[in-house]
């Protein structure tokens, strides 16, 4: 094991065959977290993103020299606060639940912290290319998918890895009504998680290596991948690309900033305008009764999860239903849906639904702080990234993501030292990685 680890790079001085060996086990990883394939043993017995999750031990000898104090202590922290919500919530029928979801939620995390540190090993350059290729292929894939080329290799691909587990989306109704084509999965087992890791690998992108010309790439793309995947979670992506684009672009106010800037703003407006005006219209025939609100895509992912987490609050403010307490919260919620329903796809109002007022302030206040240290000066622009990474998904305990979001964090990590216009701090080691 220690022989292998050395060759992934364990010594401070890391040369460059190293780093594009690292590289190459990221692309690995990455792929792993955006299919999030699992290996199934029984009905209920099964691991997602099974490469990740194996791979951990190997990340954690590999990269030991890597890894600091403070990620242990984060590591520590998060662990204590899911098991303090497992024991301290209401709902004891549904402890061996909590239990499982402490389990999942602290090898996701973990494996999390390490894809972060194995971004910093395999330094800003190889990073900046290989999230540029990996935003290439899902726009050129969504493309060749759209055209049938690849469809039916995609299709047999997700019935295949999701069979038995969680299943591979078929809804060609649904799709019509949102986007007026059957939109593209492209090895997924659902469209949205295709537009949700475009929406990290481009955003991604930007936050390791930004300039005015990357902007502008990226606006382009968004625009050609929301009219090819046809999904809602490009029009938060586009948002976050703006928010970038502003906040590396502040002190250069010239054309190309405003002309990109405009385009985004004209894309984001005309996404939001049509899917808000949807939203009203849904919500407001059922904003009376909550009985009456339909299951649509907006309820499921903005309103549904915030009324169950307040429902939540007001039977358990302290720390809620627990971790993965799903079954306390359906007891709780005042929707008259089931179970996955009432949770909905909101990993911000998951916080509160699972942890309570008091557990999700400490929650949040942890990996604030984390974020903090290993990212300094760009706390505020992270929040806001995440913020919006929330709303597109739910899946909590996931590999998938806590992935995502230390990827992004890793991104604005490296951003740092990549010579771009983000504001750099922190110590650079000679191999390329960031000493916090």
């Amino acid at each position: 094991m220690r022989g292998f680890a050395q060759s992934l790079g364990v010594a401070a001085e890391v040369s460059a065959s190293s780093r594009r060996f690292m590289t190459a086990f990221l692309l690995v990883l990455f792929l792993s977290i955006y299919t999030e394939v699992p290996l199934v043993f029984t009905e209920t017995l099964f691991v997602p993103a099974f490469v990740l999750v194996f791979s951990i031990p190997l990340l954690y000898f590999a990269l030991n020299k890597n890894i600091t104090a403070g990620d242990r202590r984060f590591v520590a922290q998060m662990v204590g606060i899911l098991a303090l919500s497992a024991v301290a919530s209401p709902g004891w029928y549904a402890l061996p639940a909590k239990l499982t979801g402490v389990l999942q939620t602290s090898v996701s995390i973990t494996g999390g912290v390490l894809v972060m540190r194995a971004m910093d090993r395999a330094g800003a350059r190889n990073v900046e290319r290989l999230l540029l290729g990996l935003t290439l292929a899902l726009v050129g894939g969504a493309l060749l998918e759209r055209l049938n080329v690849i469809r039916d290799l995609s299709d047999q691909f997700r019935i295949s890895a999701y069979h038995g587990y969680w299943g591979a989306y078929e809804n060609l109704a649904r799709d019509v009504d949102i986007a007026g084509f059957e939109r593209p999965k492209l090895f997924t087992s659902e469209p949205s998680l295709l537009a949700i890791g475009y929406f990290v690998f481009v955003n991604a992108w930007l936050l390791v290596r930004f300039s005015a010309a990357r902007f502008a790439l990226a606006v382009i793309l968004s625009i050609a991948f929301i009219l090819l995947s046809g999904s809602p979670v490009v029009v938060v992506s586009m948002a976050v690309t703006a928010v970038i684009g502003l906040y590396g672009l502040r002190k250069d106010v010239g054309g190309l900033m405003v002309a990109t800037t405009a385009i985004s703003c004209a894309a984001l407006i005309f996404g939001a305008a049509t899917l808000t005006a949807s939203f009203v219209e849904r919500f407001a025939e059922g904003a009376s009764y909550v009985s009456n609100l339909e299951i649509t895509s907006e309820n499921v992912r903005l309103v549904f999860p915030f009324i169950t987490a307040w429902d939540v609050i007001s039977n358990s403010p302290l720390f809620g239903a627990g971790i993965s307490g799903k079954e306390v919260a359906a007891s709780f919620s005042s929707l008259p849906y089931d179970t996955i329903v009432v949770i909905g796809n909101n990993n911000l109002w998951t916080i509160f639904t699972y942890f309570g007022l008091v557990g999700g302030t400490f929650f949040l206040s942890v990996l604030t702080g984390y974020i903090r240290a290993s990212a300094p000066g760009r706390t505020m622009l992270l929040a806001l990234i995440l913020l919006c990474f929330s709303q597109t998904a739910g899946g909590f305990e996931t590999p998938r993501i806590w992935g995502y979001v230390f990827i992004l964090i890793g991104a604005a990590r490296l951003g740092a030292h990549a010579g771009g216009r983000l504001p750099a701090t922190g110590q650079v080691r000679a191999s390329g990685s960031v000493a916090i």
